[in-house]
């Protein structure tokens, strides 16, 4: 080494860190576009084999539901004397109900609930293929262990089953023969019905929905058909007959036709009365009894009308018609509870109330006042008077009660009544109309004219004497007797005329008086401011108050 300055060796290291990027996500290949035709084929076949089960069901089931209507049917049109009744057409809806519900769930809820498995799928096609070979089950069984298998060789597998699968047509893969037997069964079975209702005297429909809807008030088939039966379920008042009608159409001659009834009660039991036919027509008609008596049998005009709520029924050949109800209610009847009379005051009567009757007997200017009372909530009421079915006066209601007022008169004649007679009629709140109300009479007593007549002068036998000669200065009397027959006089007076001119007026009575009444009036012709030669004619008047 070479002497000189000392030298210095210095060692530098210099450490550097890197972080290593992370390793990239392994590549996971998207499905080919061989697994997707596999996938498509096999989805279209599994939906193709639920809709042909699916079809298979339907057309099944309803081969049963219509062979089973079928079946009651013809057991109700020659087996069942009169049909199914009520109870049997609600068993016999059950029970279909029942039955299809069962083949539902049987049927129907696996192809809901459960998805059908590829694996099968895979086998119905290459059944229909022998040329797959397995190759399509294979690779749906291969393919959940793929992970398993060369990538390579997965391929192929995939790639012949997708090849073989291409070449297979899908309308050979699903068989629809039982479909197609089905079918003709079912328009077979149609054919049947339709034959047997175009050749049965009774209605294969009509016994179809009978089973299809028990709570219908549908009638059994017959030979016999009665239809347009009238008034059906209605509401009567209590006391009104009922006219029933129908339509007879097939019966022979000689075939009576009836109507039966039953009260609710029990009081009357299978009642019948005979209908008679309308002229040339098919419409029979007639008119249920009267009076419901205790037993034998009824006919009509007992009187009475219906009293109680009833079901009847028509019965002609060997049909009979569907049970109708009649419910009888209150008839609307409004009557008088009292009359309040309130008498003119001159006559000096205290007002008078008059209790259960609706006649009315008062004086001339009475002023009357009606309160009834209905047996149901008023709407409307109105009295019409003479009965002739006008409302000539409003009443005024208020609930079940109602009133009204009006004067009593006379006609010109002073003896005949305004009106001889009144009925009440009314409207409930429910819109029924009263009828056949009962008829009040009206009697309105005149109020009488005072009675007058001269009591003097008179001759020597005591007779009037018509005419007098007297003196200018002679002093004469006039008596008159005066009463009114029925309330009290107010004024007497005599009055006097000499050719045409009122020369007399003289009042005897100024004050009411009642009874009989006798006044006088002595004075001279000077007095009354005659001359000789005049002539008076003279004569009484009364008023009465």
């Amino acid at each position: 080494m070479e002497a000189g300055l000392p030298h210095t060796l210095s060692t530098c290291r210099f450490m550097a860190s890197v972080t290593q990027p992370p390793p990239p996500p392994p590549f996971v290949a998207g499905p080919r576009a061989e697994e997707l035709l596999v996938d498509e084929q096999i989805r279209q076949t599994r939906r193709s084999l639920k809709w042909v089960d699916l079809a298979s069901g339907i057309i099944t089931l309803t081969i049963g539901v219509l062979l089973f209507l079928l079946c009651v049917s013809v057991l109700e049109h020659w087996v069942i004397p009169g049909g199914w009744n009520g109870p049997g057409r609600m068993v016999l809806f059950v029970a279909m109900l029942v039955g299809i519900g069962w083949y539902s769930w049987r049927t129907f809820w696996p192809l809901v609930s459960q998805p059908i498995n590829p694996a099968y799928a895979a086998q119905l096609i290459e059944r229909s293929s022998p040329t797959l070979k397995n190759s399509l089950l294979n690779f749906l069984l291969l393919r959940n262990r793929r992970q398993q298998l060369s990538q390579k060789v997965y391929q192929a597998i995939e790639q012949q089953a997708a090849q073989r699968l291409s070449e297979v047509s899908l309308d050979s893969v699903i068989d629809r023969t039982a479909l197609l037997r089905l079918g003709y069964v079912l328009v077979a079975v149609v054919a049947v019905c339709a034959l047997y209702r175009v050749l049965s005297p009774k209605n294969l429909t009509a016994s179809m929905e009978r089973v299809l809807l028990p709570w219908s008030n549908i009638a059994a088939p017959s030979r016999v058909e009665i239809t347009n039966v009238t008034p059906g379920d209605t509401q009567i008042a209590r006391g009104e007959s009922l006219e029933v009608s129908a339509e007879i159409l097939g019966l022979r001659d000689g075939e009576p036709v009836r109507v039966r009834y039953s009260t609710l009660d029990g009081q009357a039991v299978d009642r019948e009365v005979m209908l008679t036919a309308s002229a040339g027509g098919a419409r029979h008609q007639g008119r249920l009894p009267d009076r419901f008596s205790g037993g034998g049998s009824s006919s009509e005009g007992d009187g009475g009308g219906v009293q109680q709520d009833l079901d009847y029924w028509v019965e002609a050949g060997d049909a009979r018609s569907s049970k109708y109800r009649v419910t009888v209610f209150a008839r609307p009847t409004l009557v008088v509870e009292k009359v309040r009379y309130q008498f003119p005051a001159y006559t000096g009567l205290p007002p008078r109330e008059v209790e259960g009757t609706g006649d009315i007997n008062a004086l001339e200017g009475t002023k009357v006042s009606l309160y009834a009372l209905a047996n149901h909530e008023i709407a409307s009421a109105n009295i019409d008077f003479g009965a002739d079915g006008r409302n000539d006066l409003p009443m005024t209601a208020d609930k079940m009660k109602a009133s009204a007022q009006f004067t009593l008169a006379l006609e010109e004649d002073r003896r005949t009544p305004e009106f001889d007679s009144y009925v009440l009629q009314y409207k409930t709140t429910s819109g029924r109309m009263s009828t056949l109300p009962p008829k009040y009479n009206i009697d309105v007593t005149p109020d009488y004219a005072p009675e007058i007549r001269l009591l003097a002068p008179v001759d020597e036998d005591g007779k009037l004497i018509e005419q007098l000669d007297v003196p200018v200065d002679s002093p004469f009397t006039i008596e008159v007797e005066a009463r009114d027959p029925d309330f009290a006089l107010r004024n007497v007076v005599l009055l006097g005329e000499v050719a045409g001119e009122q020369v007399l007026k003289h009042d005897l009575l100024k004050l009411e008086q009642t009874g009989k009444f006798v006044g006088r009036m002595t004075a001279t012709p000077a007095e009354l401011q005659l001359k000789p030669g005049d002539i008076l004619e003279y004569w009484g008047a009364a008023i009465d108050n």
